[in-house]
């Protein structure tokens, strides 16, 4: 019964760190979306796209993406264009549709109808390289 007693005290044990540290990450977490957000106007209206301090580098990314805005505006799209594959696309699978739109988008430079363009920003953060000497 002893080894009982011990195990379940190590698991309060535990359990309580866990959830204490789980409350701080959370309230870390919180913090650092706040500061990212903070950082990211800062930078924007200072008209910047990175910045540099002695120990970190920011950068504001930039990702293209196509979102789908009418389901039903892709595929009546799908079927007046045969030639792409539309077996391929029923049911509209939107990971591989949106690959194929972007891949069309930039063949053509037309935007699938039931599609919108958008750019995605996010702010990225790195420590600098260290000197290696």
């Amino acid at each position: 019964m002893t080894k009982t007693v011990e195990l379940i005290e190590q698991l309060g044990e535990l359990s309580s760190k866990n959830k204490l540290a789980y409350k701080m990450y959370k309230e870390s977490k919180e913090k650092e979306d706040e500061l990212r957000e903070e950082l990211t106007l800062s930078l924007q209206s200072d008209k910047l796209r990175s910045a540099k301090t002695d120990k970190y580098l920011v950068t504001i990314a930039q990702r293209p993406t196509i979102q789908i805005a009418s389901e039903q505006d892709v595929l009546t799209w799908i079927k007046n264009n045969p030639e792409y594959e539309a077996d391929m696309y029923v049911g509209l699978k939107a990971t591989p549709f949106k690959s194929f739109a972007m891949t069309y988008m930039k063949k053509t430079g037309e935007v699938i109808d039931g599609t919108d363009y958008v750019i995605n920003e996010s702010l990225m953060i790195k420590e600098n390289a260290k000197d290696i000497k």
